[in-house]
């Protein structure tokens, strides 16, 4: 039976009885302009798919399945999932599928199969050199995204009083309170557009398939991720505090703010004398309350980016970490790399190594002869 590639977007009605598709990691499509057009693992007339190929002997289809060039954005790669997704389910009812990926293609190969109607018709998954990615519900930092933006909102307002915005032509007035006003709307609509449905970040908790992990003893991107995460983890348990305080404050009743507010305003007016020190604490607490949630946003943004380009500024309901195995039952098979002159990644490599080949071709047959009996 031929070997085939599918093109991105491309949804086949497939006749074989079992199907292996290739799922390609970040960047995996990427090719630079000028330099010859080498086979990739997931295409004809590389070793790997060529000697999975031969091996299965007619018994099975290997596909290529493309997501572009491969972009390091989350957003990327749930499309990906729904339409691998899409291809699996537009097969012939019979037809089994073996789906291995490498790197974030192992984490598409997952998120699809969190439809059930994909998982049942999936007999095996396996990837290689996987950084799975865990998000959790984090609802403090969403909150620290949120207490920034009141406080650039202050101090807009602050800077319009220091300015003496109330002093002004009426007209300016108005536009000082359309500006403050379009702060915090467009704030609050972006955070709100930029979330993502949970559905397509939680990875399956139990698949009714075969998950084998293959993992590179010394897998660079895998290593910047697990690094990366802990250093998220601790600025958001820095300001966690902070963020369920402004929470409980945010949770008091109107009437209850109005009469502090009120208070306050008494206080402040009993205390002329004062008035100048007052205002200079104010404006310095403004500050240093707007750089310590600026720095812990901006610094989350930052620690956020080798999940995935957008999560810096996308889907602050989760937290985002690494980790080297994905939920529910797996088996993990950790290799080598052998040594060599030669500059190269493991990560990027682990597919050309005779051993992971082998291991890979194995569990494909398996797979296949145990849909076969059934």
């Amino acid at each position: 039976m031929a070997a085939s590639n599918l093109i991105e977007g491309e949804v086949q009605d497939g006749s074989a009885l079992n199907i292996v598709h290739l799922v390609h990691g970040t960047w995996g499509n990427f090719r630079i302009l000028g330099r010859p057009k080498a086979a990739r693992w997931h295409e004809p007339g590389h070793p790997f798919f060529d000697k999975l190929q031969a091996a299965l002997k007619g018994r099975a289809t290997v596909e290529g399945f493309g997501w572009g060039w491969g972009a390091n954005l989350q957003a990327s790669r749930i499309r990906a999932a729904r339409r691998l997704g899409q291809v699996i389910r537009a097969s012939d009812p019979e037809t089994r599928h073996v789906l291995i990926g490498h790197s974030h293609g192992g984490n598409i190969c997952l998120q699809a199969c969190a439809d059930p109607k994909v998982a049942e018709r999936v007999t095996a998954i396996v990837t290689m050199a996987t950084p799975f990615l865990v998000f959790r519900r984090a609802k403090y930092l969403y909150g620290v995204a949120l207490a920034w933006l009141v406080v650039l909102t202050l101090g807009l307002m602050e800077a319009g009083g220091r300015l003496g915005i109330g002093n002004a032509h009426p007209l300016v007035q108005n536009g000082a309170v359309v500006l403050v006003t379009a702060t915090i709307t467009i704030g609050l609509l972006l955070l709100r557009a930029g979330e993502f449905p949970a559905k397509d970040l939680i990875l399956p908790k139990a698949l009714p398939c075969e998950i084998l992990v293959l993992r590179s003893a010394a897998d660079e991107a895998s290593g910047m991720l697990d690094v990366a995460a802990p250093l998220s983890w601790a600025v958001l348990k820095a300001h966690r505090a902070a963020s369920v305080l402004i929470g409980i404050i945010g949770a008091l009743p109107v009437l209850l703010l109005i009469g502090g507010m009120i208070v306050l305003l008494l206080i402040y007016s009993s205390l002329e004398q004062f008035h100048g020190w007052i205002d200079r604490g104010l404006w310095v607490a403004g500050v240093a309350l707007a750089l310590a949630y600026g720095g812990a946003f901006l610094t989350i943004c930052a620690l956020r980016l080798p999940f995935g380009w957008d999560l810096a500024f996308r889907g602050f309901r989760y937290s985002v970490s690494s980790e080297a195995a994905p939920p529910g039952s797996w088996q993990v098979e950790l290799f080598e790399s052998p040594r060599s002159n030669e500059p190269a990644f493991a990560h990027s490599g682990i597919y050309n190594l005779p051993a992971v080949q082998a291991k890979v071709i194995a569990t494909v047959r398996s797979a296949i002869g145990a849909a076969g009996a059934d």
